[in-house]
């Protein structure tokens, strides 16, 4: 929920206070002005409302919960704690992009290009900015692709 509501373009930030929360009406007036005076960054009201959101459907303890996994993934860098694992059957040396398509992490090797190029690919905690790197595989080996 949290990286989703951080996508949402800032100029609709207060209609979906006003379309999906239960906040009270003068809490969200003080809000809209907050943003509008620049004293609350557009970004901090994204995350009240993920916590708002979530607290509505989920309770106010995985509310918490969510804000702070939130944090610490997103803008901490910490790995997430249900990241995926898989099994590697290839060669234990392989280039980063032959490697980005084997695991469907990218659909194609140009996209898988165009993703290291962005800066959106990780090994190990490590940015990629070399497209012809190779890696060694091993049991450790942690592969992360998006938004690092």
């Amino acid at each position: 929920m949290y990286g989703k509501t951080m996508s949402i373009p800032d100029e609709l930030i207060t209609k979906y206070f006003d379309l999906v929360t239960d906040l009270p009406l003068s809490e969200k007036n003080q809000i809209r002005t907050k943003l509008n005076e620049g004293e609350l960054h557009p970004r901090d009201a994204k995350m009240k409302l993920a916590k708002t959101i979530v607290r509505i459907y989920h309770g106010e303890e995985l509310a918490h919960k969510a804000e702070e996994t939130f944090k610490a993934v997103f803008q901490k860098g910490a790995l997430p704690e249900d990241i995926p694992t898989v099994e590697w059957k290839g060669d234990q040396e392989i280039t980063i992009i032959d490697l980005l398509v084997n695991l469907d992490l990218q659909k194609s090797k140009t996209e898988a290009r165009k993703m290291i190029q962005n800066g959106g690919v990780k090994v190990n905690g490590s940015k990629v900015s070399d497209l012809n790197l190779n890696i060694d595989i091993t049991n450790e080996t942690i592969i992360q692709v998006g938004e690092t």
